[in-house]
């Protein structure tokens, strides 16, 4: 792609984080290819996470934020990455995180040396009814451990569920009560033609069935159960899922993974692209379950969603795992922009 824009023989060239993708090496090459077009009158508009990029190659640097422009400014003017960092958070705080009177001490999963072509060496551990977050910028790992858990990825290592090895398969991870809400709701969460009631059941068909048959009473009753449970706003379990909000269908998503018995929920971007009051709904649900002792592991590159809803925060980059965060009110949300964005570790 990045060949294909250079022959074009643009005036202009956006590269949309270039380097998510591609080797350290290839790396290299593309900022010889970016400085080359540089002295040729080629403008580069180069979006990227990676502040060192920013540096290397930008003359001047603009920050967005929840869709708004920040601030434009010669990098040449630019102080420092605590200068950046800081334009980028705004005035990130901890609204809503409150720490758990009492933990507990037994270990559900058990994360060993996870490694394969984006994962480097992953190890941490999961206790019964805790809250952990993955949080990084795009590229960052967080998708690929997540589809490595539920068994859609193949990697090296081992991860101990309930004392026992877990097989990698979906299938057979999700007999064993683990299920992933996914990133991509509309393509891989739902069946969108289908309606409510034929949404629900699908990842435990046994639980509605009368021998060789669907059980439409089950169907139903499972449904509005979950309507109910979860406060899914709408007149009938009939409505087709594609005309339901965004947060709606999330739902339908959690209502799905719950029925098939879940004590793990592996939550891939949960709240992206739903209104900001569906997101409120979809943490009072996250927290709801844990209270009962469900387990959740977190995906997010929303850093006040992972600081307002985590007991213990893990830091990605580039498919490391740079460090380790008990949550609470001295959290340090600078020091973790800096990390996650390739800066030396200064916290533990």
């Amino acid at each position: 792609e990045i060949a294909k824009a250079v022959a074009s023989e643009s005036d202009i060239i956006i590269m949309d984080e270039p380097t998510a993708a591609i080797s350290e090496c290839e790396i290299k090459r593309l900022f010889k290819i970016v400085k080359g077009l540089k002295e040729k009158n080629v403008t580069v508009i180069y979006i990227s996470h990676r502040l060192d990029e920013i540096f290397e190659l930008g003359d001047y640097v603009t920050v967005m934020r929840d869709g708004k422009h920040i601030e434009t400014k010669a990098v040449s003017d630019v102080r420092d990455r605590t200068e950046l960092i800081k334009l980028m958070i705004g005035k990130t705080v901890i609204e809503s995180y409150t720490k758990k009177n009492q933990q507990s001490s037994e270990t559900l999963l058990e994360a060993r040396g996870i490694t394969n072509s984006k994962l480097k060496n992953i190890s941490f551990h999961l206790k019964k009814g805790e809250i952990i977050g993955f949080y990084g910028l795009v590229g960052a790992g967080k998708t690929e451990l997540a589809r490595a858990i539920i068994g859609a990825d193949k990697y090296h290592g081992e991860i101990i569920y309930k004392g026992r090895p877990l097989e990698r398969s979906p299938d057979k991870t999700i007999r064993r009560g683990i299920s992933l809400v996914p990133e991509e709701r509309r393509s891989q969460g739902i069946f969108s033609i289908l309606t409510i009631r034929s949404n629900i059941p699908v990842m435990n068909m046994k639980k509605i069935s009368d021998g060789l048959f669907i059980s439409r009473h089950k169907e139903i009753k499972a449904a509005l159960e979950f309507i109910d449970k979860l406060d899914i706003a709408t007149h009938s379990c009939e409505k087709e899922v594609s005309k339901l909000s965004g947060g709606n269908q999330q739902k339908v998503v959690f209502a799905k993974c719950l029925f098939a018995k879940t004590d793990l929920l592996l939550l891939d971007e949960p709240t992206r692209g739903i209104d900001v009051g569906a997101k409120g709904e979809i943490y009072g649900i996250i927290r709801r379950l844990s209270e009962e002792g469900k387990s959740i592991i977190m995906f997010s590159s929303e850093l006040p969603e992972i600081m307002n809803n985590c007991d213990r925060i893990f830091l990605l980059y580039d498919g490391n795992l740079k460090a380790e965060i008990e949550n609470g009110s001295d959290i340090d949300s600078e020091n973790i922009i800096h990390i996650v964005t390739g800066g030396e570790i200064a916290c533990k």
